[in-house]
């Protein structure tokens, strides 16, 4: 995931049963990552 505000990187914090927030490794923001944009499924459009 990547950092809304500084672009670093950002992981998930927390005891692996209960996964808690994520931080940026780099500016230390918590819960700041960005929206992925959805994955192109193959699917072409016809504009004609």
């Amino acid at each position: 995931m990547i950092c809304s505000i500084c672009g670093g990187v950002v992981i998930w914090k927390g005891p692996l049963s209960a996964l808690t927030h994520t931080e940026c490794q780099l500016c230390g923001e918590i819960n700041c990552h960005a929206a992925e944009e959805p994955e192109c499924q193959g699917l072409e459009r016809n504009e004609s």
